[in-house]
């Protein structure tokens, strides 16, 4: 033995003391044990249960001992436990099923042995009846009534996805209600001729806008009453040729009107007999366009020839007319187009609904081509054409989307506004000039005149309500 050297000792010495027990109490505290029994030092001064448990060898030690002298381990094994006794003493152990039930509210010194983990020595606190739970059953519960009920969404709908809409303030009036005007139709019935010349009034902001409606057409192909993704590739005869008139119309010169007023008759006739073969939506919809078109350039152009053909064929084109207020009735189904119009009844499709808007816009804009040119005979207008209800969207967000997704949002974030009759109350009252657009403008200057229009884009000065 005497030939070992001191580090065969000390390994000697730790397998040996790896077979020895150390307390429960010491092991849980993180503490040396003295393996004394019946009680070890520690628990002895501390009054705890002193209970020894089987443990894994070695639990006791530590590898730095193995650097050390026998006499260092010695010194650094007293000097650790006389540390470790000054310190506060933590207890580690705690009952996971506790938390959320109960709380120690007496301080008391850690008892941890296996028996001491099993009672319960504290007193309890009165919560609320919808506080007491206890957080890990909730957590863990995917399928119980309280896990349920802890995710549970009450009166928001089956799915989470479908959210009540958040509730909006009425709003606010931006405009005098009084600088509106009536707008009545017998005001415009009974104008001044003297007036029909000047644009900034009613009856001349209606005729100078009739009379230059080929031009936008001739470079855009698209009116306010006829939309950019109406036809698509599916282009009607009716509107090809009714473009090739408008374009060759708007470029004519001296040399060359001989030949533009051949072209507009030839394409009055295409439309005539092209619009009678009319059977979809599509083309009863384009027929009328292409009519309102090509009858303002027969009607102001001057010549006698082009207007007197137009004066004759006007009845047919009153019946087309009329025809389109029944596609507007099909495409709605007989439902009232104030509810059709509101935030909360999507259109099932963007296509949808621009044909149905540019069928309203359209039939709007022929009754109204009907009644001007009557009105500039000092003719009374047929009741047709005065017949009402006429209605439709305003809403520049709506009318120039570039997608349907633009479409969907515009149609649940952006302002829009129904406008029955040629009553444009609300839009007067609430809507901002980016809110609306071109047909709008164009329906409330013919209604308020130019100088309210003024008055509604740039908010400034007082108009003076027109006739």
């Amino acid at each position: 033995m005497d030939s070992l050297s001191p580090l065969a000792l000390r390994k000697m010495d730790r397998v040996a003391a790896s077979r020895q027990k150390s307390c429960n109490a010491c092991v849980r505290g993180k503490r040396k044990c003295d393996k004394k029994t019946p009680r070890c030092t520690r628990c002895a001064a501390k009054g705890l249960d002193c209970i020894y448990q089987k443990l894994p060898p070695g639990a006791a030690f530590h590898d730095e001992d193995l650097g050390a002298s026998p006499a260092a381990v010695t010194t650094t094994t007293a000097s650790s436990s006389s540390a470790a006794s000054d310190l506060l003493d933590f207890d580690m152990g705690f009952d996971i099923d506790s938390l959320g039930t109960s709380m120690d509210t007496t301080p008391t010194t850690a008892t941890t042995s296996p028996e001491s983990l099993h009672t319960t020595n504290v007193s309890s606190i009165d919560f609320d009846a919808n506080l007491n739970f206890s957080i890990i059953n909730q957590l863990m519960a995917n399928n119980s009534s309280a896990g349920a009920e802890l995710w549970n969404i009450h009166d928001f709908g089956p799915s989470k996805m479908e959210l009540p809409p958040v509730p909006t303030r009425a709003p606010t009036a931006i405009r005098d209600l009084s600088l509106l005007g009536d707008g009545a139709s017998a005001e415009c019935m009974s104008f001044n001729p003297l007036d029909v010349h000047d644009p900034q009034t009613r009856i001349g902001f209606i005729i100078d806008m009739v009379m230059n409606m080929y031009r936008p057409f001739s470079r855009t192909r698209t009116l306010p009453f006829i939309h950019h993704r109406l036809y698509g590739s599916n282009l009607p005869r009716t509107m090809v040729a009714t473009f090739s008139a408008a374009t060759a119309y708007a470029t004519r010169t001296p040399e060359n009107k001989a030949w533009v007023y051949k072209l507009v008759t030839d394409v009055a006739k295409d439309i005539h007999r092209e619009g009678e073969r009319a059977d979809t939506p599509i083309e009863r919809v384009a027929r009328v366009q292409a009519l309102v078109i090509l009858d303002s350039i027969r009607l102001f152009d001057g010549d006698v020839a082009l207007r007197a053909t137009m004066e004759r064929e006007m009845p047919q084109f009153l019946n087309w007319a009329n025809d389109l207020k029944n596609l507007k009735n099909d495409l709605e189904e007989g439902q009232d187009p104030a509810l059709l119009m509101s935030r909360d009844r999507p259109p099932a499709s963007w296509e949808s609904w621009i044909l149905l808007e540019t069928v309203r816009r359209t039939s709007m804009m022929a009754l109204c081509f009907v009644c001007l040119s009557h009105m500039l005979k000092s003719v009374e207008p047929p009741a047709e054409a005065m017949e009402t209800p006429h209605y439709f969207t305003a809403s520049r967000h709506l009318w120039e989307a570039t997608s349907s997704v633009n479409f969907y949002q515009a149609w649940h974030l952006k302002p829009q506004f129904c406008v029955p009759d040629m009553d444009f109350k609300e839009v007067w009252l609430h809507a901002r000039p980016d809110d609306i657009d071109e047909f709008t403008k164009m329906m409330l200057t013919a209604q308020a005149g130019p100088e309210a229009m003024d008055y509604f884009m740039h908010g400034s000065g007082n108009p003076a309500i027109t006739a």
